[in-house]
């Protein structure tokens, strides 16, 4: 998984390790939302942000932020997302950006430096902790 922006004229990179399909169920749809939630959380954790634009090459996460309807396994996500802008006084919008015009937030994800040097030589690179969800109470 992985995110970017731009904070006080920084790139600021953002990445996380997805399990291996074997040590899961969940589809990787569920990261990548998780991923956009994570990034939203984030923004709101800076304090000085009221608005997000987020972008995802996954059409099926734009679509569920968009309809604020998802099928019971990405419902929890979702309500988390809702839930802490609220709170927050933030606003985000997600919306879709092709695949191959993602290239800084898929090189994070694949933790592909080389790839990352070339295209922001400038870039800070963190890794991040997605939160959890236990029994329906989000912990982070």
């Amino acid at each position: 998984m992985g995110y970017w922006f731009c904070c006080d004229s920084r790139l600021l990179g953002y990445q996380c390790a997805v399990p291996r399909p074997d040590d899961t169920e969940k589809p990787i749809f569920y990261y990548k939302t998780l991923t956009v939630i994570s990034s939203i959380l984030h923004a709101i954790k800076l304090s000085t942000v009221h608005r997000v634009f987020v972008f995802t090459d996954n059409t099926n996460t734009v679509d569920m932020f968009h309809t604020l309807k998802a099928r019971q396994l990405y419902n929890p996500l979702l309500l988390m997302a809702i839930n802490h802008s609220i709170c927050s006084n933030l606003q985000f919008c997600v919306a879709h950006i092709p695949g191959d015009e993602n290239d800084i937030a898929d090189a994070l994800s694949w933790f592909d430096y080389a790839r990352i040097l070339q295209l922001v030589p400038s870039m800070e690179i963190y890794n991040f902790t997605p939160p959890q969800l236990v029994l329906g109470a989000e912990l982070l």
